[in-house]
């Protein structure tokens, strides 16, 4: 079994015209009780009234003609149950949901008029006997859990959550343009047409790159594409991509430029010389420069380098923030790194075990993305946007 974020976001689209979008709600009197921001999905307003229907409309979405009119069967105490059940009759299918005989009354019959077959049974035979009765009429079982197309499924309550508190960031900061770094969007590493996609549809103008751009097999159309997907500028000249672009925020222009460091990474031409030829190229004062560099010297001498010439230098690469937010020269907001978005409690992103035995044992090992809940790193800036000048840079870990 394999679930990944892409499959998660596959799942989303496949179920979005069978589901709906819930509320997230946010108990204030937990905050003060637990002390940290406390959030409820509240899955008890999807039309089948629990979060089973995701993992019920995504499994059964991909069944094929012949398994539907073969019938589809679940074994269920009733949410499970009725989630089968009202996918069944949306998609023409037969649904035999196999309930114990504690099961209430309301939800048997609740499944009946959707239309499925109830059979009941003691509660410990209920999954042998819907194994039988798949047996019997070539129908398909539709697991309750530990079921991948199940599991992406449920896992779309969590995406809802993340785009919806990134839109509510954005609004609660009135953010005019957002830039992500996307390295490492794409499961391994890198980024790829479905990972660039999806930062865009959760709210980013601008995707930036790294030592990893070109990680992924068959991006380097993608770089030619999109023109708002940067990969570092220094790349040798010829490389597919761009390194900058200039997003009109109408009636503001404002520049993004993406530079990779040199010191601890690929020896790319110096970027030093490369952002001062694109400062020159850049039609508006408003320029934005994410500088992804491996040491916190090399960063901070770009920094001071570009203090009063440019609106913001933000370091990127080594996944942990720093508290170092300033503003250079009066002009410049400047921070060594904004940190990572992904899981808090782990080793940049990995499973914690996996790392710690990969540097204990010095064994190759296969790394994992850790499952511990994820947490967002960024920075907000405010600019003049006729001077280019930064007067407040803020950070921000939002958990």
């Amino acid at each position: 079994m394999s679930l990944t974020l892409e499959k998660i976001f596959e799942a989303k689209n496949r179920i979005a015209p069978y589901t709906t979008r819930t509320p997230l709600i946010r108990l204030e009197k937990l905050d003060e009780y637990l002390g940290c921001q406390v959030y409820l999905k509240a899955e008890c307003m999807q039309i089948t009234g629990a979060f089973k229907l995701r993992g019920a409309v995504n499994k059964i979405r991909m069944l094929t003609p012949e398994q539907l009119s073969c019938g589809i069967v679940a074994a269920s105490s009733g949410n499970h149950g009725k989630a089968v059940a009202y996918t069944a009759k949306k998609l023409g299918a037969k649904a035999t949901i196999v309930m114990p005989y504690t099961a209430p009354a309301i939800k048997v019959n609740a499944i009946k008029e959707l239309g499925a077959e109830v059979v009941q049974c003691e509660t410990s035979e209920r999954f042998d006997v819907a194994e039988r009765i798949c047996r019997e009429k070539n129908a398909t079982m539709v697991p309750p859990y530990n079921d991948e197309e199940i599991m992406a499924g449920q896992g779309t309550a969590g995406i809802e959550i993340l785009e919806r508190r990134l839109y509510k960031l954005k609004r609660d900061l009135a953010i005019d343009l957002t830039i992500i770094n996307g390295e490492n969007s794409a499961v391994g590493n890198g980024v790829n047409r479905a990972s660039y996609q999806r930062l865009i549809r959760l709210g980013a103008d601008v995707v930036t790159g790294g030592n990893h751009s070109f990680q992924q097999k068959g991006c380097t159309s993608l770089y030619d594409e999109a023109e708002t997907l940067l990969r570092p500028a220094n790349f040798p000249e010829g490389v597919s991509g761009r390194g900058s672009c200039i997003v009109d925020v109408f009636p503001v222009k404002i520049a993004v430029i993406s530079l990779m460091g040199t010191v601890g990474l690929e020896a790319l031409d110096n970027p030093f010389f490369c952002v001062d030829k694109l400062i020159e190229e850049a039609d508006t004062p408003n320029i934005f420069v994410d500088f992804h560099a491996e040491a916190t010297s090399e960063k901070k001498a770009m920094g001071q380098y570009l203090a009063g010439r440019v609106t913001g230098v933000f370091g990127t690469h080594t996944h942990v923030q720093t508290a170092d937010e300033t503003i250079l020269g009066g002009h410049t907001a400047y921070i060594t790194d904004v940190g990572m978005t992904g899981p808090e409690l782990s080793v940049l992103g990995v499973d914690t075990e996996i790392a710690i035995q990969k540097m204990k044992y010095h064994c190759p090992v296969t790394f994992k993305i850790s499952e511990n809940p994820a947490f967002i790193n960024a920075v907000a800036v405010e600019f003049d946007e006729k001077l280019g000048k930064a007067n407040k840079i803020e950070r921000i870990i939002m958990r």
